[in-house]
Formats: structure tokens, C-alpha cells, sequence
């Protein structure tokens, strides 16, 4: 109960039926008994069942889900798939279509695709999976929460209030993403080419640790995304970039290595860029076509470029550009000089352009 309130309070203003949902698959999952039994490939579960058995090879689907309100713990077994070649046609370790589930404790691997469950108000955790797609969400209120996952593709869910917390993805190609409005992702370590996405209004991305190869680490589209207090490093292309995000937070996140910019913030009126910490990449912090955006107490260094490069009508104020390769502060023509800027040590003698730097 205490871990459904705590979600409520950080995701905002539900509304009472989608919490209610959410504390009666609470009280469910912590008050029912689930009925011990082993179980088959392919089998539907339609009540709550406490796996006793492993599912080797299975040759199709894993298990399924047929039922609402029930919760399937698979107890630490396994459910693996048939190994073939040449082309594997789509098999589920776990799928369904139900409201109100519980899918906690399985080992799956390696299969086409891990979890897949569309729906509303489910709860998935506890789980190893190891697939080509590990796991695919649709639906409102769900919680995917302490899964580990490897495989070519990570963590992916669309819908509404979505809760993504303390997960580890060891990912190739993908990451951690999220489609909808009013999602939260919390505490998650996210590893492989693509980081953390989402996109839609009023995200939150939160205390997660980000490190990759080629891709973005954190990426934020839509109004209001809130991304603070992440650690990120690596990858080729930003750090962390936000775009079409009016209102958008982007707060005491720690960037550092890579390629590109490592703070892009474009097309995002009113945007705040504070207390951040960025080192290394080609640019540090980066705010263009953003008229309003506040730039402000932010820690730039040793980047081979320009610390930090805003835009006109981009208010700077307080930032700390030390070390870097270029200027300390480029601000283009009709930037906003909010006073308070430090710049020294930096390859361009002149520190600061169109900004005033002590």
C-alpha cells in the first residue's frame, strides 16, 4: 500500500478511479493466496497460480494470461523456448490482454518476445528476461518495477500513468521508452546504443543511470517533461536532449563523455536548464529556438568545444564554464544576459561572447 500512495504522489493527479485500481491490485496481490500448480507450454491461466514446474522448450507461446484480477507467480522457474533457425515465427514467453495482473518472478529466455501484456493497472516484477523483445506494455496505470532484461530491444510500454521503477536493461539496440502522458521513470539503469525516451505530456524521468554506445541517453519529447537528478555517460549523439517541450525541467542531472552535445534543448519556450554538471563531448549545453528558457547555475568543463551555446531570448545566469577547448559562453545575438557568469581557462581567450563572464 505504502508503495502505491508513493507512486500516486509522484505521478500527480490520477483521479480517483485510476487510483482505486491501483490500490485494489495492491491489496490483491499482497492478500491473495495463489494456487500452487505446474503448468504446460501454452497453458491459460485464469486464476491466481504459484508455478511449481519449468517450461523447457516450449515450441509456442510460454503462457498465457486469460483472466483479470488474478496474479501469476512463476516461484523463480523458468520458461524457455524451442531453439531453431532460420526464421523463428513470433512466440511469447508470457502474454495477454487483462486488467488488475500480477506477473512476478519468472526467468524467461530466449524467446522472440518476453512479456507481453496489454492493459490496465498491472504489475510486473521481480523478473529476468532475456529475448530478442523483452517486454511490451500497453495500456494505463501499469507498474513495471525490479525486472532485469538482455536482448537486442529493452523496455517498451504505451498509455497514461505508467510507473517504470528500479528496472536493470542490458540492452543492443534499445532501452527504456515510454508513449503517453503522466509517466514516471524512476531509479532504472539503463545500459546499450538507446537510453531512456519518452514522449507525451507531463513525464517524468528521475534518478535513473543512463550509459551507452552510439545512441542518445535520455530523450524528452512533449510539454512539461521533467528530467532531474540522472547520471549519464557515453554515447555518441546527446546526452540528453529535449525538443517540442514547452515548460520543460531539465535539473542536477551529471553528464559526461560522448560525442555531441551533452545538453540539447530545442523548440522548448520556457524551458529550465539548472544545476547541471557536464563535461566531456563536443558541446556541454546547447539551448536553441527556445525563447524564454533559463540557463541557470550550471557547471561546464572540459568539453573540446564551446561550453555552453544558447540561443536569442535565452536568459544565462550563474553558469560556471571552466577548461573548455572554445569559449567558456557563446551567446548568440539577442541572448539574455542574466548576469552572474564565470568563465576561465577555456581555449578562447575571450572566455565569454555577448554574455558578460567573470
Amino acid at each position: 500500500m505504502d508503495r502505491i500512495r508513493s507512486y500516486r504522489m509522484k505521478v500527480g493527479a490520477v483521479g480517483a478511479l485510476a487510483l482505486a485500481a491501483l490500490l485494489t491490485l495492491a491489496v490483491s496481490s499482497a492478500s491473495g493466496k495463489a494456487f500452487a500448480a505446474q503448468v504446460s507450454c501454452g497453458q491459460v491461466i485464469t486464476q491466481d497460480t504459484k508455478v511449481i514446474n519449468d517450461l523447457i522448450d516450449c515450441p509456442g507461446d510460454g503462457l498465457v494470461v486469460g483472466a483479470d484480477d488474478i496474479t501469476l507467480d512463476l516461484n523463480g522457474h523458468k520458461i524457455t523456448a524451442l531453439p531453431r533457425e532460420g526464421y523463428v515465427p513470433r512466440a511469447d514467453a508470457i502474454r495477454g490482454s487483462a486488467n488488475d495482473v500480477t506477473v512476478k518472478n519468472g526467468v524467461v529466455g530466449p524467446f522472440v518476445y518476453g512479456i507481453s501484456l496489454d492493459g490496465n493497472n498491472n504489475l510486473i516484477e521481480d523478473n529476468f528476461i532475456v529475448a530478442n523483445h523483452p517486454m511490451q506494455v500497453n495500456g494505463d496505470g501499469n507498474v513495471i518495477e525490479g525486472n532485469r532484461t538482455g536482448g537486442s530491444d529493452g523496455v517498451f510500454a504505451t498509455g497514461n500513468r505508467n510507473v517504470f521503477v528500479g528496472n536493470s536493461i542490458d540492452s543492443g539496440h534499445g532501452g527504456l521508452g515510454a508513449e503517453g502522458d503522466g509517466n514516471l521513470i524512476e531509479r532504472n539503469s539503463v545500459r546499450g546504443d538507446w537510453g531512456i525516451g519518452s514522449t507525451g505530456l507531463q513525464n517524468k524521468v528521475l534518478r535513473n543511470v543512463v550509459s551507452g554506445g552510439y545512441g542518445g541517453g535520455i530523450g524528452g519529447l512533449g510539454r512539461e517533461v521533467v528530467i532531474e537528478r540522472n547520471v549519464v555517460s557515453g554515447g555518441t549523439l546527446s546526452g540528453i536532449t529535449v525538443y517540442l517541450s514547452e515548460g520543460a525541467r531539465v535539473a542536477r542531472n551529471l553528464v559526461s563523455g560522448g560525442g555531441d552535445e551533452r545538453i540539447l534543448v530545442r523548440t522548448s519556450d520556457g524551458a529550465v536548464i539548472e544545476r547541471n554538471v557536464v563535461s566531456g563531448s563536443y558541446l556541454g549545453i546547447h539551448v536553441e529556438t527556445s525563447s524564454g528558457a533559463l540557463v541557470e547555475r550550471n557547471q561546464v568543463s572540459h568539453v573540446n568545444g564551446d561550453g555552453i551555446v544558447v540561443g536569442p531570448s535565452v536568459v544565462v545566469t550563474r553558469n560556471v564554464a571552466s577548461f573548455n577547448a572554445g569559449l567558456g559562453i557563446y551567446g548568440e545575438p539577442g541572448v539574455v544576459d542574466g548576469g552572474g557568469n564565470k568563465a576561465f581557462g577555456n581555449g578562447n581567450p575571450l572566455q565569454c561572447l555577448n554574455v558578460v563572464c567573470n
